[in-house]
């Protein structure tokens, strides 16, 4: 055995030196390929005079992918052979720095650790990364950085920064990366199996490449959709290879661009390869060498979605199967239990659309509720769940209805706004899924994240087609047959209103600060994003068990585990009590977010309701706060920034008023606010026409009034946009109240001493 392990550190220390070796060798190589090899997309270091006020120009930017592979060799199977798949990614930027922004941007770059180089004498792997950088003087002189300079950051595994010395307005930053690795044939799940590129920058791009080359061992597929130009595709003989390449000028920069939506309105590329087949329901399948363009087919993409649905019900109700669960048994029996007790207290909702209401939340308290443990992330009630989880709870929800009281419901299939349209379909994960379920009503139910209530479909949803199909739990199986597509429902601005009211004084012993009282209200969509940032996994656990009649805490709950399960009640207590008083800094942020300034003291804040029960959909919480700079003393009086109490209002830049794309808003919605301004004793308040505005078109609008009652300012503001896509054509209507809101925050009352 000594001499077999001594054997092992002998081969090891001569691996290790031809492993040095042959990095340095590929380094060199790569970077003669790169740097050292003329390429016309990266000669030019101006630019055309239309981009000269641009804060940065990419002159060329080259991404690739190169696949090969080949029979090997095992050092101790007898050098049976197998195979090695390598793969090489390089991506190359040339960038023009303008003004000091960009500057700013650019003076470090971060990027994975450079010699990362994993290699065994067994596995005979290859891990490289390669980073080279130099900077282009508007002299032309070139300066290589050295990048053996780079710093670790801390917390990022395997990620560092490097800065770049001498970096200055007009020079030219060129750089690449790249990721070499070889994975043997037998470790298929490791294989990288798509591409996705945007043909766009957060600066205008002058030149772009996008290739790929694979073997006669790849099959691919790809995807070109929103304009974005086609690859050209060549079979190399001699290597027995397919090339794809794809050459673009001038792409457009999306730094800066409000409210667009990537999958529906920019150029993107993608592709899909693997060793071996590509298998598509009632198509033929591309064979390994060969290279297709997709065509347009939602119902293939659909129904293999519902295939995979179907797979996951089997896995869970099939006995023998690593996932199975008695056909939900545990839960339906969970339920069942829990449903009586609930309706002895509740006899009000022994009906069908109750008992559907009641299910949903139940299975959503079991999420979050139940499976709590000390990795939970206690300092937020969000959680976003995948695919797979969204697919899970869907089935369990329809099939529980189904089995246990024969109330059929359907399986809604949707792309969302954030996803590509029907049209263009291609992957699996350009989908999402629901329930839709109800006697008197029809209901969605959606399990996209811990915070959805029954009936409330997700923001990017609305609005869009979907399909809806049966599930026929009998056979496991989508029915496609009885399959239709409908339109979803659409939430109005007035059901997502965020409502502030504040109560203004001025302190007696520093007038120019402010005391405000701040209290918010939010309905709808609005309220996701307060719910998430402010509230706690613990309250959000407490009002779901509330809702399906457990009324246990969190700790209660942990204490009622059995003792294998049983997490330390101290250790847990400790994680909850630091999430708690941790949330201080979340309502401080959220000042300085809402205002756009920091708030000199946070004296009390305390959230309401936190809008996560059924009856309950309102988040409320408040605020007490000083804020300071908005009162400036002028002699005896004072100045007043009272318009920036309605919170910091959306300022359009130049490059923002010329608009080409449609409008992907978020959601439609509503903001409103009552402000009352004490006006001090001794003093009275002018200026208050500019106060009074009025834009309202079929967009949005933006209106206001102020008045004076009962010594105080009474200001009221309401600003609506009324849908969550607009035509291009209706990017007027839209800049306009948005201006006049944005004039508002810069209005002054004037405090006259009498």
């Amino acid at each position: 055995m000594k001499h077999f392990l001594g054997l092992c550190v002998l081969l090891l220390s001569l691996s290790v030196a031809a492993q040095n070796d042959d990095y340095k060798k590929m380094a060199d190589e790569l970077e003669q390929r790169i740097f050292g090899t003329p390429d016309t997309a990266f000669a030019a270091n101006t630019v055309p005079d239309f981009y000269k006020n641009e804060s940065a120009v990419i002159l060329a930017k080259k991404i690739s992918l190169e696949t090969s592979s080949k029979k090997v060799g095992s050092f101790f199977v007898n050098r049976s052979a197998r195979t090695m798949f390598n793969f090489l990614n390089i991506y190359r930027e040339k960038i023009l720095l303008n003004d000091k922004s960009a500057l700013d941007e650019y003076s470090e770059l971060t990027f994975t650790e450079l010699q990362e180089k994993n290699k065994t004498i067994v596995g005979n792997y290859k891990n490289y990364s390669f980073v080279n950088i130099r900077l282009i003087k508007p002299d032309g002189s070139v300066h290589k950085i050295n990048v053996d300079e780079a710093v670790a950051l801390e917390g990022r595994n395997n990620k560092k920064k490097i800065a770049i010395p001498g970096l200055s307005v007009g020079d030219i930053l060129d750089f690449y990366s790249v990721k070499y690795y070889d994975i043997n044939s037998a470790a298929q799940n490791q294989m990288p199996d798509e591409s996705n590129e945007v043909l766009a920058g957060d600066y205008p791009v002058i030149n772009y490449e996008l290739s790929f080359v694979f073997d006669s061992r790849f099959s691919a597929e790809y995807q070109t959709i929103n304009g974005a130009p086609d690859f050209k595709v060549t079979y190399d003989s001699e290597e027995e290879s397919n090339r794809l390449v794809l050459k673009a000028r001038h792409l457009p920069k999306m730094k800066d661009m409000l409210w667009y939506s990537i999958p529906r309105q920019i150029p993107i590329v993608r592709v899909k390869y693997t060793t071996g087949s590509i298998v598509r329901k009632d198509l033929p399948a591309i064979k390994p060498g060969s290279v297709e363009k997709a065509k347009k087919y939602e119902n293939l993409i659909e129904a293999k979605f519902g295939d995979i649905a179907a797979n996951i019900f089997t896995l869970q109700t099939r006995a023998g199967s690593p996932y199975y669960s008695r056909g939900f048994a545990p839960f339906r029996e969970q339920f069942r239990d829990a449903y009586k007790k609930y309706k002895k207290a509740h006899p009000e909702a022994d009906n069908t659309d109750s008992l559907i209401s009641y299910l949903y939340r139940f299975s959503k308290w079991t999420d979050s509720y139940s499976s709590f443990d000390l990795e939970s992330n206690f300092s937020t009630p969000y959680i976003e769940y995948g695919l797979y989880h969204q697919i899970l709870g869907c089935l369990q929800f329809a099939f529980t209805l189904e089995k246990e009281y024969k109330i059929p419901s359907d399986i809604v299939i949707v792309a969302g706004r954030n996803s590509v349209s029907r049209d263009n379909l291609f992957d699996l994960t350009d989908l999402s899924v629901m329930v839709r379920a109800g006697s008197k009503k029809e209901r969605f139910f959606s399990y996209s994240t811990s915070l959805y209530q029954e009936n409330e479909i997700p923001a990017s949803f609305q609005g869009e087609e979907a399909k809806v199909i049966y599930f026929d739990f009998s056979r496991s199986n989508i029915d496609f047959d009885k399959g239709r597509v409908i339109k979803l429902p659409v939430s109005s601005h007035k059901d997502n209103n965020k409502a502030e009211k504040l109560r203004v004084k001025f302190n007696a012993d520093n007038p120019e600060q402010m005391l405000i009282y701040r209290n918010q209200k939010a309905t709808g969509i609005q309220r996701r994003d307060q719910q998430a940032w402010l509230g706690l996994f613990e309250d959000a656990a407490m009002e779901a068990g509330w809702s399906v009649g457990e009324n246990k805490t969190l700790l209660e709950i942990n204490d009622d585990r059995n003792k294998k399960s049983r997490k330390q009640a101290d250790e847990l207590a400790s994680v909850i009590k630091k999430a708690r008083t941790e949330k201080k800094k979340a309502f401080e942020n959220e000042i300085e977010s809402s205002y756009g300034t920091a708030a000199k003291e946070l004296k009390d804040f305390r959230i309401i309701s936190l809008g996560s029960m059924p009856g309950q959909p309102v988040f409320e919480m408040e605020q007490n706060f000083v804020m300071e700079g908005w009162v400036k003393k002028a002699g005896n009086n004072y100045i007043v920034d009272a318009g920036k109490l309605i919170t910091e209002q959306l300022e359009l830049k130049p490059d923002q008023r010329e608009r080409k794309i449609s409008v992907y808003m978020p959601y439609p919605r509503s903001y409103s606010y009552q402000i009352e301004l004490e006006i001090p004793e001794g003093f009275t308040a002018e200026g208050l026409d500019k106060f009074n505005r009025k834009v309202e078109n079929v967009s949005g609008g933006f209106v206001t009034t102020a008045r004076t009652e009962n010594n105080k300012v009474l200001i009221t503001a309401e600003k609506w946009y009324t849908k969550s896509w607009e035509p291009v054509e209706n990017w007027p209507n839209i800049t306009a109240f948005i201006d006049e809101a944005f004039q508002f925050t810069k209005e002054k009352i004037l405090l006259r001493k009498k």
